[in-house]
């Protein structure tokens, strides 16, 4: 049978996957993924770090993941995830910088896009040792240093509410319809604001319809002015104690007051700790 050279030719001139790989590699591009424990789909990008005893680290551990088509993975020199985790109220407050897949630790999108954009190489992790554990205090980056919680987690300084960062709408990329320089030096983020793609969460300064790409760019924000929030590893004991000795003081107080005296009392210590 035979198989023209020309026609496979003129077929690679429509195969996109492979003209967008081939601008991947010409650029600082990073592809997003997704870790999760249901679904492992593509193929995931390069970890930042592979651990000698992944056992011992206190980080974000996932056992599936969505990734990418092959010819982008092998194309792209950054790779970073978008899962974000939200507390037990439903609103994200913080966002995993690491997440464990095996052996190795994959780096956020926020963070890769740092690194990609300040051509840092270098990364590294502040740990103690926390008995039998190992717990993060922070995450060198090049000369930044982010502080984290002790699972390796930043905790997000928001900056305003949905639509503080500009956008601008991939119709008007297409149509080559916005000011020359607009992305100039800049860190560009593509995603959707739209409600139901699902993209959107619940975030201290907004209870609904934040989109989630602004949630990276404010960590990037973050890190790049280092206007970061931390919380130092001794605040931890500071709060049991504090808890035990309020728990202590109520049961005291319990023992010589009627209900009616111990709501009082609780309100006077609300506003003595709100004031």
């Amino acid at each position: 049978m035979y198989k023209s050279n020309a026609s496979s030719t003129y077929l690679s001139y429509f195969d996109n996957d492979k003209i967008l790989a081939q601008t991947i590699e010409k650029s600082d591009v990073v592809l997003g993924e997704f870790f999760n424990n249901d679904t492992t789909a593509g193929k995931l990008g390069k970890p930042i770090l592979t651990l000698e005893k992944p056992e011992n680290l206190v980080v974000l551990k996932m056992t599936k993941f969505v990734g990418n088509v092959p010819v982008l993975v092998d194309s792209a020199n950054f790779s970073g995830f978008t899962t974000t985790i939200p507390d037990e109220d439903g609103t994200i407050r913080r966002s995993p910088l690491l997440i464990q897949y095996g052996n190795n630790l994959y780096g956020a999108l926020a963070l890769e896009a740092v690194r990609a954009y300040l051509l840092i190489d270098d990364i590294s992790l502040d740990l103690r040792d926390f008995g039998a554990s190992k717990v993060f205090l922070g995450v060198q980056l090049g000369d930044i240093y982010i502080p984290t919680d002790l699972s390796g987690n930043i905790l997000i300084n928001y900056v305003g509410p949905a639509f503080t960062f500009s956008y601008v709408s991939a119709s008007d990329v297409i149509q080559n319809d916005f000011p020359s320089n607009t992305f100039e030096g800049k860190i560009v983020l593509i995603g959707s604001s739209t409600v139901g793609i699902g993209d959107v969460h619940s975030v201290p300064l907004q209870s609904i319809g934040y989109p989630g790409v602004e949630i990276h760019a404010t960590i990037i924000e973050s890190i790049l002015t280092k206007n970061m929030i931390s919380s130092p590893l001794w605040l931890v004991g500071v709060e049991r104690i504090l808890i035990g000795i309020v728990g202590l003081i109520f049961t005291i107080f319990a023992a010589y007051f009627s209900i009616l005296g111990l709501v009082l009392l609780t309100l006077v210590m609300l506003l003595l700790v709100f004031a």
